[in-house]
């Protein structure tokens, strides 16, 4: 239960993360959305979008896309890591 409880918070927490990112820069955007067949990935970097989408295709969660999309934040948009 208590693992469950941190999985949940700790998307929260990216995804509120991911959004004040993508509210307070410009920077690295794209206004072509990065869409997947069963998921969505958003973030203020495309390229971190397209890596959350891959993970989502390739079978993986939205907690798998959550952190591919943080670290990859953390590598195209450094502010972000």
């Amino acid at each position: 239960m208590n693992q469950i409880r941190l999985r949940n918070f700790l998307v929260a927490a990216l995804t509120t993360l991911f959004l004040i990112g993508s509210i307070t820069s410009q920077a690295f955007t794209s206004r072509h959305p990065v869409r997947g067949m069963n998921g969505i990935v958003t973030s203020a970097s495309r390229i971190a979008s397209e890596v959350g989408v891959e993970v989502l295709r390739n079978g993986g969660n939205a907690v798998d896309a959550a952190i591919a999309t943080a670290l990859t934040m953390a590598v195209t948009w450094p502010t972000a890591g």
